[in-house]
């Protein structure tokens, strides 16, 4: 078996720690590593944060609609306040403010 000798020895050393670093700084920088890893973490939390926002935004819509479709008390109230219907024997008087002139 061949000797190493101390050069030979020296320079497979530094190598094995050149390796290493570059695996540890590959590992935290780069695109799958540790920084990444925790941005991206981030994101999903905000986007289930938003999905279940959107959620709560829909059951609310869902219970108008169904109110709408099934209450006609809350039919009438909606077509006249959000859309400013009025019955036949009705008349709609709207006062401007001077800020709307």
């Amino acid at each position: 078996m061949k000797k190493i000798n101390l050069n030979e020895k020296k320079i497979i050393q530094s190598l094995i720690v050149l390796c290493s670093v570059v695996v540890f700084l590959l590992s935290f920088l780069g695109d799958k590593g540790y920084f990444e890893l925790h941005k991206l973490k981030k994101k999903e939390m905000a986007i289930e944060t938003k999905i279940e926002l959107l959620k709560k935004k829909k059951q609310i819509w869902l219970n108008k609609i169904n109110s709408i479709k099934n209450n006609q008390t809350y039919f009438d109230t909606y077509a006249r306040e959000q859309l400013g219907y009025v019955k036949n024997y009705e008349f709609l008087i709207r006062f401007t403010s001077p800020e709307d002139e």
